[in-house]
């Protein structure tokens, strides 16, 4: 009877380890996150199709905030390299996602709030909830939509993850890119496991 005891409690102790290890961190600025992204000219052959990467990596100090530099490789699909660039930086403060010192997202919104991520556009929150997605972990979810546009939600929404951004975009913004270009998320990876691939329901 005391080798089962002592046998039921190192599998309670070695699940209890594998629920902990299975905690993550839902903040975009985070070292090891990676997002691939598409961005094409739309009705323009591949010449004019960008792959772009778009990582996290090494701390830097702006206006006495700890923040996490931002990085951006892209390659045409032509064959040209533009290489890679120092972006900016970025930081999280709770639920407030900020990059090069503008907020990007907020995933304190609640159903019906309005937010202006990005020069012009103003979005508004049509849904919040929880998902899963590849890697497994619920994440808190909004659905927002162009707030220029309320009867055409379906073409014009866009979903945010915890940890990722935009599942249209991930962290791209029109400031990196010219308004008009077609971007899209292919994947998002964290420390090389993947978080999410294109195409990919949203469930609840």
């Amino acid at each position: 009877m005391k080798s089962f005891h002592l046998l039921m409690l190192s599998a309670i102790a070695l699940l209890l380890c594998t629920c902990v290890g299975r905690q993550v961190s839902t903040s975009i600025a985070q070292e090891g996150n990676v997002w691939h992204i598409k961005t094409q000219i739309p009705y323009y052959d591949d010449r004019y199709t960008h792959d772009v990467r778009m990582w996290i990596e090494g701390d830097t100090m702006v206006d006495g905030l700890v923040c996490k530099r931002l990085y951006k490789h892209t390659r045409l699909r032509s064959g040209d390299d533009e290489g890679t660039l120092l972006m900016g930086y970025c930081r999280q403060e709770g639920d407030k996602y900020y990059q090069n010192g503008e907020l990007l997202f907020d995933f304190g919104l609640q159903v019906g709030d309005t937010f202006a991520p990005r020069r012009n556009i103003t979005l508004v929150v049509k849904a919040v909830g929880d998902t899963t997605l590849t890697d497994g972990i619920r994440r808190k979810c909004l659905m927002v939509a162009d707030a220029a546009y309320p009867g055409y939600d379906t073409f014009r929404r866009d979903y945010w993850v915890e940890g990722i951004g935009s599942l249209q975009m991930g962290i791209l913004t029109n400031d990196f890119i010219s308004i008009g270009v077609m971007k899209r998320l292919l994947h998002c990876t964290h420390e090389g496991d993947t978080v999410y691939r294109y195409g990919e329901t949203v469930r609840k």
